[in-house]
């Protein structure tokens, strides 16, 4: 028996409309949606604890576009997020988005970087120096402090003596091989590199030893193209940079101020001579931060000047910066690491 047309048309559509009552919905992929973020704001060169809180945050991931945040997801869920945030000592002071990303999409939440908290430093006394001395170098590798050469109260030492912040005790190491006064030094591969100085004859020294605490032994070195005394010197990846400084003989007592800037490759072990120091000075000290070199203090042809300069590796040149408010020279100077403290909870 035939079916007429129309009921045809009527018996496929209820088939249909039964095959589509049996198919289960598909599950939307919601949005993440953050609604909290605690601590909201974090000190720069620390490493702190933070928690997100809100919903369809299960398998998410979290990113900054700033490279000085590093965050680590320590535990998950679809209401929250345990992390830990990493800020680097290089960071400035900022508000960075925070991105946490699913499957569903995005959303961002704003944490703010705020300046290191230095009022709880403070000095304190520890073991005394064993031999009395005076401008001598001191660096520090691997958990140890390393005071070499210098003048006592008879004349120019070779001595190496070591400082060990644990025991609050020091011990002697090997000398150089030369007694050293008014020498430059920095630490590349946690090794100790001094260039320099004036020899107990007053001659200034063009000679570059490395000390290697592992090995506790002294290398010689190719020697600075220029002797002088009374350097700064910092290190950036392999490279030691030594500037100004004073030039002086053992015939007189003239001595010249220099803006030289001379730059050692520990790899291939070469001297090479960069862009001068705008302004010639003696004395100074030197750091490396955020991957800068700054020239700090000093005393030079116009005195004791409170000029800071900074050099740029890349580009191969100075620039001044804020000057020091207290003039002086044959100072110290250095970079507080601040992230090593432990994490904020």
């Amino acid at each position: 028996m035939r079916v007429p047309y129309p009921i045809s048309v009527l018996l496929l559509f209820s088939v249909i409309m039964l095959s589509c009552e049996t198919d289960s919905p598909a599950e939307a992929i919601l949005n993440p949606i953050l609604t909290q973020l605690v601590p909201n704001s974090g000190e720069i060169g620390t490493e702190l604890a933070v928690l997100f809180t809100g919903s369809n945050l299960l398998n998410a991931s979290l990113t900054s576009l700033d490279t000085t945040l590093s965050i680590t997801v320590v535990e998950n869920s679809d209401v929250s997020l345990s992390t830990i945030f990493t800020i680097s000592p290089y960071a400035i002071g900022s508000d960075l988005d925070i991105i946490v990303t699913t499957t569903g999409g995005s959303d961002t939440v704003s944490f703010n970087l705020t300046p290191p908290n230095i009022s709880s430093l403070a000095w304190s006394t520890i073991a005394d120096l064993p031999t009395q001395r005076c401008c001598m170098i001191v660096e520090a590798v691997n958990e140890k402090i390393y005071a070499i050469g210098g003048a006592d109260s008879i004349g120019i030492v070779s001595l190496l003596e070591i400082y060990d912040p644990p025991s609050n005790s020091w011990s002697t190491g090997p000398d150089m091989s030369e007694a050293i006064i008014g020498a430059t030094s920095t630490v590349i591969d946690s090794k100790i590199y001094i260039a320099g100085g004036n020899d107990i004859n007053n001659k200034s020294l063009n000679s570059l030893y490395v000390f290697d605490p592992s090995e506790n032994t002294w290398t010689t070195l190719t020697n600075m193209p220029t002797a002088r005394f009374g350097s700064g010197a910092a290190a950036y990846g392999d490279r030691m940079y030594v500037f100004g400084g004073f030039i002086g003989n053992d015939t007189s007592f003239e001595i010249i101020v220099t803006d030289l800037l001379e730059m050692y490759d520990a790899t291939q072990q070469i001297w090479t001579t960069l862009a001068s120091i705008p302004e010639a000075a003696g004395g100074v000290s030197a750091t490396n931060y955020g991957g800068k070199i700054y020239s700090i203090g000093g005393s030079g042809k116009q005195g004791v000047p409170s000029s800071t300069y900074y050099y740029d590796i890349n580009n191969n040149n100075w620039s001044s910066t804020t000057e020091m408010p207290t003039d002086r020279h044959w100072n110290a100077s250095g970079d507080i690491d601040i992230s090593r403290r432990e994490p904020k909870t």
